[in-house]
């Protein structure tokens, strides 16, 4: 949940948080592939209404793609940080996630924040923080399993 091995070498360190931040910029960024590409072709065949819906999703996954890159500027030192520290579980990456995505959510709406707004960026960093962790987790085991658990296995 929380804990990790301390002894983690840099590049494996960096290993992790890069293909974590590659994943989490490539799932929005196929998202809106995919719906712009549906919405191109129900415009083609002459479904208005689901081409608006699909449109709709197209502006949402490409807005959600463009601020994960700042987002993963500061998850990459961040995870880096908390694999060295031996706290880069899957509750701090969540925990991260939301606080990243609040500040951003604060810092796009300070005039205009509400309570559906905060909600729909706290959900977002849950996924992404959950996304982020699975990612460099299946891509670098070794950042996250001990030698004591390994040579047990």
């Amino acid at each position: 949940m929380i804990h990790t091995p301390t002894q983690v070498p840099r590049h494996i360190r960096r290993r992790a948080s890069t293909l974590a931040a590659i994943t989490v910029f490539l799932v929005p960024l196929v998202f809106t592939l995919v719906a712009a590409g549906l919405a191109a072709i129900l415009d083609h065949w002459g479904v208005e209404a689901a081409e608006f819906g699909f449109g709709g999703l197209t502006f949402l996954t490409t807005f959600i793609t463009v601020f994960t890159l700042p987002a993963c500027l500061f998850a990459i030192p961040a995870m880096e940080i908390a694999i060295k520290f031996g706290k880069a579980g899957w509750l701090v990456a969540i925990i991260s996630g939301v606080l990243v995505a609040v500040v951003l959510c604060v810092w796009l709406f300070k005039s205009d924040l509400n309570l559906v707004r905060i909600t729909v960026f706290i959900g977002c960093g849950v996924f992404f923080g959950a996304l982020f962790w699975l990612a460099a987790r299946l891509s670098t085991p070794a950042a996250f399993v001990s030698d004591k658990a390994q040579k047990q296995a």
